[in-house]
């Protein structure tokens, strides 16, 4: 009777720690989430009215071409949580060739750069520069 009583304390106390170690990683994960719905927020914040300005800049420029945002979820190969993130790529919707691109941040503000001088020289010159 007192083995089966001791047997019954030990698997009581299993599934306590057991309960204990799931909702710790279920914490973790919950923080984990939240951190990259917070840095999702930041980056679309600073993104979003450069979005508007490249479109600006092509409406000025009488180009066909839109900017969006797009958020896409990475997932972990190996099926770890570590690794699923959200990123931020602005999709370039080309409707005078029919083509598009998806690019990361740094390099959508890169070209906006680009963008910027084309759209400064049009504004000097009033000539709608050639672009390859």
């Amino acid at each position: 009777m007192e083995a089966e009583l001791q047997a019954q304390k030990e698997k009581n106390a299993q599934l306590e720690r057991d309960k204990v170690a799931k909702l710790m990683s279920e914490g973790i994960r919950q923080r984990q989430m939240q951190a990259d719905y917070n840095r999702v927020e930041r980056e679309l914040n600073h993104l979003l009215p450069l979005v508007n300005e490249a479109n600006l800049a092509a409406t000025e420029l009488k180009r066909d071409i839109k900017f969006n945002t797009k958020m896409v979820k990475k997932l972990d190969p190996f099926g770890g949580s570590s690794g699923n993130r959200t990123e931020c790529l602005v999709k370039v919707d080309n409707n005078e060739s029919r083509y598009y691109y998806e690019w990361p941040a740094d390099k959508f503000e890169n070209r906006l750069f680009m963008i910027r001088e084309i759209l400064e020289e049009f504004f000097d010159n009033g000539v709608i520069p050639k672009l390859s």
